[in-house]
């Protein structure tokens, strides 16, 4: 067991680059999906302790509009997040204005690169960088997979 690495863009630890870990969730066509990465990765209060979460992810997601509900989503991202990237597409359009008034500035990203390069330098030492899209992967890729290798080979970069 301790030699499996896990299933490639299922909150798959891609690397680690100046103490910041880098997750590739590229399979999170969902809110739901996008939550759960985010409640896996983030710093949970303590029930004793009562102290406020570490919101050290910044977050890229965005895509194609499935029709899907994202008001839960909108509700956890400040719990966990320090920043939102967002890519372009006919959902990010919606949700851009669902999180308007958040305390960060939502930006949305041209390219995936510019993303990736955008989120690096919004990380620090001991944040964590999170490709969960929360939506299809229509339009700028050819599908999920596509957007999830795309992802990885930029990260490498890094």
């Amino acid at each position: 067991m301790e030699s499996f690495r896990g299933v490639p863009g299922r909150l798959e630890l891609v690397r680690e680059v100046r103490g910041v870990k880098i997750y590739n969730d590229t399979t999170a066509t969902t809110p739901e999906a996008t939550i759960a990465a985010l409640r896996a990765l983030g710093d949970p209060p303590s029930l004793k302790l009562r102290r406020a979460r570490k919101q050290n992810i910044v977050l890229i997601m965005g895509g194609a509009d499935k029709g899907l509900d994202m008001r839960s989503l909108v509700r956890e991202i400040p719990k966990y997040c320090k920043a939102v990237l967002l890519l372009a597409g006919s959902g990010t359009e919606n949700f851009r204005f669902q999180i308007s008034d958040f305390r960060f500035k939502d930006r949305e990203a041209k390219s995936l690169r510019e993303a990736v390069e955008r989120a690096r330098d919004a990380a620090k030492k001991g944040d964590m960088i999170l490709f969960s899209p929360a939506f299809a992967s229509f339009g700028m890729f050819k599908n999920e997979y596509d957007r999830g290798e795309r992802f990885t080979r930029l990260v490498r970069t890094l």
